[in-house]
């Protein structure tokens, strides 16, 4: 966390940024497998938690960014179209693993999709991947400090959801891995889109690594800052 401090001080006034947040600006999901809330603690951004169900009566007009976390359990349709209109409305999602079924596939179903076989979604076993900044991307603002370049190890938790792309001209893919291709025929690990006035940013498996390598934690640590300081400057 130190280097992601010390990555974020030389970020184009990352610390000022994040000083113009109150808690409430930020909302985060709390998940059953996931959390990135400790992405979030570590930096001293402030933040609120809400759990799943508590969602349904949350407020979300006039907020900035909204993390939910992967969870085994699916907010309902009515808070999935009121999280449909908090993008639509200029707010910025990050979803995490099976948020692409319990909230991307039913609130944008145009763009990102799980992957399936034979009318089930296809679930990895326990594994570490090799992933790596797709070339055309590296220049992408949430790509900004991070060292994906030259590819890290990445994990995934048994049962997290692969997935593919369905608007590749809408649809930035910002990080892939030729595991991935081989095994399950898309290459996708990380996704971002606009929608509306806001943007959308999806990551396969959990920002919350038990295994992988130090240099995949790290990146995918400063992506979470860095599609916070993107909702705060509006990119």
């Amino acid at each position: 966390m130190d280097l992601l401090r010390k990555s974020l001080r030389g970020g184009g006034g990352a610390a000022g940024a994040f000083g113009r947040l109150d808690a409430r600006d930020v909302l985060v999901v709390e998940g059953s497998y996931d959390h990135v809330e400790t992405v979030l603690d570590l930096l001293g951004l402030k933040h609120e938690c809400v759990s799943v169900k508590r969602l349904e009566k949350t407020r979300l007009e006039g907020r900035r960014v909204l993390l939910i976390n992967c969870s085994s359990e699916a907010p309902s349709l009515g808070t999935v179209e009121r999280v449909r209109r908090f993008v639509e409305q200029g707010g910025y999602l990050l979803t995490t693993d099976w948020g692409i079924e319990n909230v991307l596939r039913r609130a944008f179903p145009d763009y990102l999709k799980p992957i399936q076989r034979r009318g089930r979604n296809v679930i990895t076993p326990n594994e570490v991947i090799s992933i790596k900044a797709v070339a055309r991307a590296r220049r992408h603002f949430l790509l900004s400090g991070t060292t994906l370049a030259d590819g890290a190890k990445w994990w995934l938790e048994e049962s997290s959801y692969p997935f593919e792309v369905l608007k590749p001209d809408e649809v930035d893919v910002l990080i892939d891995s030729d595991d991935l291709e081989k095994e399950y025929g898309s290459r996708a690990v990380a996704a971002t889109f606009r929608y509306g006035k806001g943007r959308v940013f999806h990551m396969l498996g959990h920002f919350y690594q038990k295994e992988g390598n130090l240099k995949g934690t790290f990146s995918t640590q400063r992506l979470t800052a860095n599609f916070v300081i993107a909702a705060i400057r509006r990119r």
